[in-house]
This record gives structure tokens, sequence and C-alpha cells, in this order.
């Protein structure tokens, strides 16, 4: 919802790549969330760094209350790097 982010932060998100959250941090959000999709089982074999693991849908709401977006987060193989 792009008419909920100020002047300034959709100018950042249009014309950078700084991090979503990064832009949206003064806002102070509220995270929370509606769904956790499982997209991987050990029965799939090792995941590879690319292999879609599982997908969180989540909103985001300013401190008082308002949400201001919904966000898709899908997490890869390649968040294992280095956990074992």
């Amino acid at each position: 919802m792009p008419d909920r982010l100020t002047g300034a932060m959709n100018h950042i998100l249009d014309t950078t790549t700084m991090p979503f959250g990064r832009v949206v941090h003064p806002l102070t959000p509220n995270r929370r969330n509606l769904s956790l999709d499982v997209l991987w089982t050990p029965e799939a074999g090792e995941p590879g760094p690319e292999t879609p693991l599982f997908a969180i849908q989540a909103v985001l709401s300013t401190e008082d209350g308002m949400p201001f977006c919904e966000v898709t987060e899908t997490y890869h193989g390649a968040v294992l790097v280095g956990a074992g």
C-alpha cells in the first residue's frame, strides 16, 4: 500500500535496492504472521541453495495498528549454509 508510506520511502523503494524492512523501519512496524507453507520435506532429498523450503505470509502494521503491507517471504536452502 504505497499510499500508506511516506513519499520519501516510496522514492527510495522505487530508485534503490535498499531492503524494504530498512526503508520502513521508521514506522516501527509490527508483524503478524498469517501463514507458514512448507515447500520441502526431507523425503525430497537434501535441498540445494535454490530449493524453496518454506514461505511465510505476514502483514506489517504501524505502531498504532494501521496495516501498510502484506509480504510473502520464501526461504531457500541457502539459509542452511553454515547451519550444520
